[in-house]
C-alpha cells in the first residue's frame, strides 16, 4: 500500500520470528506433546534441555539468540503470530493419510 501511494519503503534488515520467544528445548518439547496428542507418536519421547555449553559449534554462540523483531512490528504494523499455532498446521498435516503421486 506504501509503494501505491508513492512512498518509500525503510530499507534494511528485518527480523521475523513468531511469538512467543522459546527456547530449543521448548520447541522440542511442543512438538514431541503435539505429536502424541495427534497420534503420530505411540509413547513420549524424552527431551533434556543443555546449555550452549553443551552444544559445540565451530562459532561461538551468543547467550541471547532471539531476533528483535520491533522494526518491522513499528514500520509496517506487522502483529506476529504464535508460533504455535503454525506448529499445530504443522502436525495436522503430517498426521494426513499420504496420496499417491500421479505423473
Amino acid at each position: 500500500q506504501r509503494i501505491e501511494h508513492g512512498h518509500t519503503l525503510p530499507w534494511g534488515i528485518y527480523h521475523y520470528a513468531g511469538t512467543p520467544d522459546t527456547t530449543w528445548y521448548g520447541f522440542a518439547t511442543e512438538i514431541v506433546a503435539r505429536g502424541q496428542a495427534a497420534g503420530l507418536l505411540q509413547r513420549t519421547l524424552p527431551v533434556h534441555p543443555i546449555t550452549t555449553a553443551e552444544y559445540p559449534t565451530p562459532a561461538p554462540r551468543p547467550r541471547n539468540s532471539r531476533l528483535d523483531c520491533g522494526r518491522l512490528e513499528t514500520e509496517f504494523g506487522f502483529q506476529r503470530p504464535q508460533w504455535s499455532r503454525a506448529l499445530d498446521d504443522v502436525i495436522m498435516h503430517m498426521n494426513r493419510p499420504a496420496t499417491a503421486c500421479n505423473p
